[in-house]
């Protein structure tokens, strides 16, 4: 699971809001299938300049400090990793957010190692 935390929804910080959603979303995969390995990275950075004006400049940050939380306070997640920075490059497709083409593909790439059999979470 990404985060993706609105400016305008966690007003410039990280609290009892965010942490009872996350924590609801964790319930609710355990409740399809608790042997789901359930991963939490915070929103890809941005670099080059470019900010994300849906999450606000501390935005990833923010995401950050709520997925380091989950993986130390929600039993069975783990932490997952730090995508990016998408450049200016990788973003156009809706906005200034979301990654075009160049962006998924280095996400990806950083996602899964090129060389790699199986992804780092297939234990």
């Amino acid at each position: 699971m990404q985060l993706c935390l609105r400016a305008g929804e966690h007003g410039g910080v990280f609290d009892d809001k965010e942490r009872t959603w996350i924590t609801h979303v964790v319930e609710q995969i355990r409740v399809r299938d608790p042997r789901i390995p359930v991963l939490i990275s915070p929103l890809n950075f941005f670099g080059g300049g470019q900010v994300c004006t849906s999450v606000g400049e501390n935005g990833p940050g923010i995401a950050a400090t709520a997925a380091d939380w989950a993986a130390g306070t929600l039993a069975g997640v783990e932490r997952g990793p730090d995508l990016g920075p998408l450049l200016p490059e990788h973003i156009g497709v809706r906005d200034d957010c979301h990654a075009n083409g160049a962006g998924v593909r280095l996400m990806g790439e950083q996602l899964v190692p090129r060389h790699a059999t199986e992804p780092p979470w297939v234990r």
